[in-house]
Parts: structure tokens; sequence; C-alpha cells
């Protein structure tokens, strides 16, 4: 590779470090405050689909803020993007996948229309109630 090119590359490498961090200072993705553990309830995780797709980033946590959409996943969960009142709560993937907004899912909350789906919900029913 020739001098310049390899200036070139150096340059375009360090803009991209410099945006992946930009990125991660203004979307940290952190909770305002810890619920305590007797709130959580570690079992819903044997209801979710495919569980491996998720990671946890901060567990038993709350947010706060206004729903701007809610749908009806083919998982049978319930799609929930929030504006959340504190925008730190956000993280990369909420800026870029989710339009900016945090997207919660209450889990079962109705009958899974993708066959495969429906032995995470098997006896099981959401004890939380949306208004559609």
């Amino acid at each position: 590779m020739t001098r310049p090119g390899r200036l070139a590359l150096a340059v375009a490498a360090g803009v991209a470090v410099g945006l992946v961090v930009v990125a991660r200072l203004r979307y940290p993705g952190k909770a305002p405050a810890k619920l305590p553990a007797g709130n959580c309830d570690g079992e819903l995780w044997r209801h979710v689909y495919r569980p491996e797709r998720l990671r946890v980033i901060e567990p038993c946590t709350f947010v706060e803020g206004r729903v701007v959409s809610v749908g009806g996943g083919s998982d049978g969960d319930r799609h929930i993007a929030l504006d959340p009142d504190r925008k730190s709560v956000r993280n990369l993937m909420n800026a870029s996948h989710g339009g900016g907004t945090l997207v919660v899912e209450v889990i079962c909350d109705h009958a899974p229309s993708r066959p495969e789906a429906s032995a995470a919900c098997a006896g099981f029913g959401s004890r939380i109630e949306t208004l559609r």
C-alpha cells in the first residue's frame, strides 16, 4: 500500500474510533435507579422467545417516559416504544435500531402467530395489562 493510502486508512480508522466514542458518551445505556431484587422475577426469562438474542445491560431497573407507539409482535410480545424522560438510558442499539426510542416488551401478552414462539408462552400469561 502506498504512503497516501496508509495515511487515508489511518485517518478513516481514527474517525471511526472517534464516532464510536462520541456515540457511547451520548448513549451510555444507564438506568436511573435500581429496584429491590424482590421486585424482579428472574423466572420470566423462561418465557422469552430466543433469549440468546437479548443482552441484559442493567437488571432490575425502571424507566419512565412517554409512550411513542405500541404494537404486537409475532412472538406474542407487546412492543412498547418509549421516549424516556432520561435520555441517558438509551444505548447505541436504541439509537440505531429503535429510532432513538427505548423498546420494552411485555412478554406473552397475546397468542404468538409464529409457531416456533408458542413453546415460550406455553402455560404462561402476562400479568401486565396494556390498553390497545
